[in-house]
């Protein structure tokens, strides 16, 4: 259907611009501290060497698992708290960032995981992604919070994957996902006591995104008479 109020569609950006602010303020993003990626460069695949060396060298015990509140007196000398968040990032936009802002800054050492769900996984429990897996796992790789990627990452986080993966923490907004085996695909992981919960950001919805590309190309591709 063609689009004919270009101006219904700019209000819709001017407001989802306006909640973009008001998150900011919400969380006083300019209190926190400035942090870096990975060794000062974009963030590792999780099967890459410098990422396989510091997951060895982590001293990591599932069975005596690192609470939120010992976590939180620790301090930048001792070893990074790894935290895993995860989702599809299709669109990759201001709200995916600063999630993963808060993870990376919820304790005082973090190294930041992020797995990033592949297309199959995504096509069936959500729908179709607009962009494709390899860009999107490139598009994490280079937010400057993120640490390493996890490719291929499950819909649903077995423990097995945790052990493996050294997780401390499993970083992630509290509205319950359902899936069809779960109500809530992070259930396991609250039980467990490792789930950390960010806060969900507003953002422009992805019809206003459209629209404004839409109404972006009707301008500029308009034929010349």
């Amino acid at each position: 259907m063609a689009i004919t109020d270009h101006s219904s569609f700019y209000q819709d950006i001017c407001d989802a611009n306006e909640k973009i602010r008001s998150s900011d303020q919400y969380l006083d993003l300019d209190q926190l501290e400035d942090v870096k990626s990975l060794d000062g460069v974009i963030a590792a695949f999780s099967d890459d060497a410098i990422a396989i060396e510091k997951r060895n060298k982590c001293n990591y015990d599932f069975n005596n698992r690192i609470t939120l509140s010992k976590a939180r007196e620790m301090t930048s000398a001792d070893r990074p708290i790894r935290v895993y968040a995860d989702g599809i990032y299709d669109m990759f936009h201001p709200g995916h960032a600063r999630q993963l802002r808060q993870a990376k800054q919820a304790f005082p050492n973090v190294h930041l995981m992020v797995g990033v769900v592949n297309d199959a996984l995504t096509h069936k429990y959500k729908g179709p992604t607009h962009v494709p897996e390899a860009a999107r796992y490139d598009r994490v790789r280079h937010c400057r919070y993120v640490d390493e990627v996890v490719r291929d990452a499950p819909w649903v986080i077995p423990v097995e994957f945790l052990i493996k993966n050294k997780i401390d923490f499993v970083a992630h907004d509290d509205l319950p996902y359902k899936c069809e085996e779960s109500e809530d695909v992070y259930k396991h992981i609250k039980e467990l006591g490792m789930f950390l919960t960010t806060k969900r950001m507003e953002v422009a919805p992805e019809h206003v995104v459209f629209g404004a590309l839409y109404v972006f190309a009707s301008r500029v591709l308009k034929p010349t008479t």
